[in-house]
């Protein structure tokens, strides 16, 4: 029904009409809505893409709902319920009937529209798409646009749009994708489709053209000059006119061709003339000269030398009257065949000593007697004369020097070479050498047995080993370390350790100071170091714990006592020597290599870096601050929580001490290990006493002494 205000029915077959009557909506689903009328009928009027009606049949519309096509057949597109015909080419369309989504025929489909050049296509497409559907690639001479290829412009020859050319017709060349007529390239000698590949004289090919070259130039590769006019000279690629060159009066485009008198052409310019024979004449003059000095140097020294022993040369007859001589080979007479120093003569060590002696000739025929020079790392020797001629019945006086550089026994021979004049022979004879030396801590390499290798660090290994009989520790340093300072302080450190009188230091017994065989020799410890039985948790009674301390607190006072800082105090520098309770030395302190006189530190002011290891380190120290005994103090305070606790300070498991620089920052603002749980008050304040913050307000050794004494009677 329509109209409001009377309701009046819809047209006949009609659903759903407007307030006109028009029908909106069929009743019957399969019936055709035309003009506003509901018809059942097989043909419709429809109307075509010029808008002109014609009957078609219900056949064009795939889907019919209540009177509206909702979809057409190919041919035809849904426009307002009905079938509109889709263009003459289009095999399908949508949206209005130029929208083509394919074509009839061998029509081309591009951007939905159809060309229907099928000749066109096949003489410019090299690879079409299937169903008509256009072009993907196109042949040489066309460019695609869309799907369709168009024929390139003259004079290109192939290309990729309508205005970039990819190639030219003959007598063109590319430039930037534009054909340019070869006309264009002026003062060009040979013309290419890539442009010019050649330029005339005075021209060079410059980006396809050619460019003129610098003035003067007659042949140049870009802007560097190859070949220069007539009296100009090339240097570097530009063009100097021949008088800019000094001495130069004539050029050929590339060099100096003629200089100015005294002067000669050497390639671009001038060089003095090179007289030659004038060098020969000086350099001959100069040798003379030379060899006139040296053998002037040669006699006098020969002359000197002949002077020399003809002082020291006397007859056999003025000596035997007061000394006996005997053979020591054919022909050659000595008053000592052993020269020998033993007893209350034995040597001291790095002091000279002078000996002499006589050789005589008791042959008929002239000699030259000479001695061979003797290398040894144990001694050094020098003797005198070097050589010397003896006539028969003459005899000489030697003059030997030796000096020990170790405490050692020698049994050496002095070699000889005698050179018959007459008869063209050399014999050789010898004279024993053998000396002791005094004991001293400069100890001989070889009297050194290794036996196991015991530990190796930064400094060199350390070996087990025998020295006289006694058990060792041979501390051997490594060459790399053994610089000229690095020796110095390694006699510094010697020296106080052979000065230690103390039974809880490890004994001193030497050291060779030999470049190679650089080492160090001290008493044996068999237990090893206190670190290493901390570590590794081994039971130990808490007497002697304070034990331990107590040997450490005494060695400690004994170098504060000395004016000795040793400035590396930890259990790894304590050796154990004994387990046994009730005995006088249970640790001794060892490793000096740190410890420096208080007398010199105090008076030092630049003494104020960072020795030991950093978890025993003083704030002061810590701080790079002057330091003094105290420092040691805190050092013990750090040991002596360690021992008493038997586990390692500042271990790695705490998470405030996973760095090492974390350490330094907890110490230097003032803080400090908690007492462990099983360790007594009276124990704890000791180590706190050791550690105070003020090395002033530290505890000295002797008090440390005093209190861990009292500990052990009460344990």
């Amino acid at each position: 029904y329509y109209k409001k205000e009377n309701c009046q029915e819809c047209g006949q077959g009609c659903k759903v009409c407007d307030e006109t009557g028009t029908c909106l909506e069929c009743i019957n689903e399969s019936a055709l809505l035309k003009g506003g009328i509901c018809e059942d009928k097989e043909t419709i009027k429809t109307q075509s893409i010029t808008e002109n009606e014609f009957d078609i049949t219900s056949e064009e519309c795939e889907i019919i709902h209540y009177g509206s096509c909702l979809r057409c057949k190919d041919g035809y597109y849904a426009s307002n319920g009905i079938c509109k015909k889709c263009d003459e080419n289009c095999g399908s369309c949508v949206i209005n009937s130029t929208y083509c989504m394919s074509c009839k025929g061998n029509a081309i489909l591009s951007n939905h529209t159809c060309f229907n050049d099928y000749k066109s296509l096949s003489t410019s497409c090299e690879l079409q798409i299937k169903n008509g559907l256009g072009c993907i690639i196109c042949n040489d001479g066309y460019y695609k646009k869309d799907s369709i290829c168009f024929g390139c412009e003259d004079p290109m020859e192939t290309c990729i749009t309508k205005d970039i050319a990819t190639s030219c017709k003959k007598g063109y060349f590319l430039d930037n994708g534009k054909c340019i007529n070869q006309n264009e390239l002026k003062n060009c000698k040979v013309k290419t489709s890539l442009g010019c590949s050649q330029c005339e004289k005075g021209y060079y090919v410059d980006n396809l053209y050619c460019s003129k070259c610098e003035e003067h130039c007659k042949l140049c590769t870009n802007t560097y000059c190859d070949v220069c006019e007539e009296n100009y000279i090339i240097i570097d690629g530009t063009c100097y006119y021949f008088r800019a060159i000094n001495k130069c009066e004539s050029s050929d485009g590339i060099k100096c061709t003629k200089c100015s008198s005294g002067y000669t052409p050497k390639g671009k310019y001038c060089a003095k003339k090179n007289l030659w024979y004038v060098w020969v004449i000086i350099v001959v003059v100069i040798i003379l000269i030379i060899s006139f000095i040296i053998l002037g140097i040669v006699y006098k020294r020969i002359h000197h030398k002949i002077k020399k022993t003809d002082f020291n040369v006397k007859s056999i007859d003025s000596i035997c009257q007061t000394t006996d001589l005997v053979f020591c080979s054919p022909h050659i007479l000595t008053d000592k065949p052993v020269i020998e120093f033993y007893g209350d003569d034995e040597l001291k060590v790095k002091q000279t000593k002078e000996v002499t002696f006589y050789i005589a000739n008791a042959g008929k025929s002239k000699i030259k007697i000479q001695p061979t020079i003797m290398e040894n790392e144990k001694y050094e020797f020098t003797i005198e004369p070097e050589v010397v001629v003896l006539r028969s019945q003459e005899v000489v006086v030697f003059k030997a020097e030796i000096t020990p550089l170790c405490s050692t026994q020698i049994d050496d021979k002095i070699i000889f070479h005698s050179y018959d004049i007459k008869k063209d022979v050399m014999t050789e004879f010898s004279i024993g050498l053998e000396f002791i030396t005094e004991q001293t801590n400069i100890i001989d390499y070889d009297e050194l047995i290794f036996d196991k290798k015991l530990g190796e660090g930064g400094f060199g290994i350390v070996y087990k080993g025998i020295f006289r009989e006694n058990e060792v520790a041979i501390k051997v340093l490594k060459d790399t370390e053994m610089t000229e300072n690095s020796m110095e302080e390694f006699k510094v450190e010697v020296d106080m350790l052979d000065k230690f009188r103390c039974e809880y230091i490890v004994q001193f017994y030497g050291a060779c100071f030999i470049p190679t065989k650089t080492c160090m020799v001290t008493e044996y410890a068999k237990y090893g170091s206190l670190h290493k039985w901390i570590k590794n948790k081994k039971k130990v009674s808490h007497y002697l714990k304070i034990k331990f301390c107590l040997d450490a607190a005494k060695a400690i006072e004994y170098l504060h006592s000395n004016g000795i800082l040793h400035r590396d105090i930890k259990p790894d520098n304590m050796l154990v020597f004994s387990f046994a309770e009730q005995v006088g030395v249970n640790l001794k302190l060892t490793d000096f290599g740190s410890a420096r006189s208080i007398n010199r530190l105090m008076t030092n002011m630049t003494f104020t870096k960072g020795i030991g290891t950093p978890v025993y380190m003083a704030p002061e120290v810590l701080q790079q601050q002057r330091y003094k005994t105290t420092a040691d103090i805190y050092s013990f305070g750090i040991s002596i929580y360690e021992i008493l606790s038997w586990e390692e300070a500042y271990p790695t498991s705490d998470p405030r001490f996973v760095y090492p620089w974390r350490i330094a920052e907890f110490v230097i603002n003032g803080k400090r290990l908690e007492k462990p749980t099983k360790l007594p008050d009276i124990e704890y304040r000791i180590i706190t006493d050791c550690w105070k913050g003020k090395s002033d307000d530290r505890i000295r050794a002797c008090d440390a002494i005093s209190r861990l004494e009292k500990l052990l009677i009460k344990n």
